[in-house]
């Protein structure tokens, strides 16, 4: 027996307000970049190490033959390498309704990849601008910045979308890792409508439900 569904899922602006009323509850896209210790050096970005390369003296039949060779050893230097998975995460705001603010996560069962343990768990922040209950701004347009651990995570609320991610990136003395993880994180909000009224201005009182 099939049913018609009688709802639709639509983008919700959220504001701090809403970020704080209680326990988010979602699934989290986890992709983890997977980085092999070769003894291979990195490059630039692009490609391996220097000492890779082929002598400039070598002919072109050498050069063809050794390429199946070069492409085997480049695996695992990191470059466009990613492993994937699905993870379920509770996620919590605790704001003073001033200007500090409060992360925690809490992780469940994974598919896949996981959560790595170098993301912070909790995270204090100061609330640097809120335009999230601004009147004179459109909904979707309203930006809130928050500085997130002594400046080492910066916060976006665009909308629907809330973005963390690191200000500086650290690297080793040798330049070829990083000393310090790089963690990114992006979240949509969903509200449940139905759908005649997907489009209309009095779904803006509804909160969101999913992300």
């Amino acid at each position: 027996v099939l049913f018609r569904s009688e709802k639709t899922m639509v983008l919700s602006p959220v504001s701090l307000y809403d970020l704080s009323l209680g326990v988010w509850l979602g699934d989290a896209v986890v992709r983890d970049q997977m980085i092999t210790n070769t003894g291979i050096g990195f490059g630039k970005g692009f490609g391996g190490a220097s000492g890779t390369k082929s002598s400039s003296k070598a002919g072109k039949s050498k050069i063809s033959s050794s390429s199946s060779t070069e492409n085997t050893n480049n695996m695992g230097d990191g470059f466009a390498e990613w492993s994937m998975g699905v993870q379920k995460v509770a996620m919590t705001y605790r704001w003073n309704f001033d200007d500090l603010i409060r992360q925690k996560f809490d992780f469940g069962r994974s598919m896949g990849a996981y959560t790595s343990d170098d993301l912070p768990r909790n995270s204090m922040g100061n609330v640097v601008l809120d335009e999230s209950m601004s009147r004179r701004i459109k909904a979707g347009e309203r930006i809130t910045y928050i500085d997130y651990d002594m400046g080492a995570y910066a916060g976006f609320i665009v909308g629907s979308v809330c973005i963390k991610a690191p200000k500086y990136l650290n690297f080793s003395q040798n330049g070829r890792a990083q000393s310090r993880p790089f963690y990114t994180e992006f979240a949509v909000f969903h509200k449940t409508v139905d759908k005649g009224t997907a489009s209309s201005d009095n779904t803006a009182s509804i909160l969101a439900q999913q992300f």
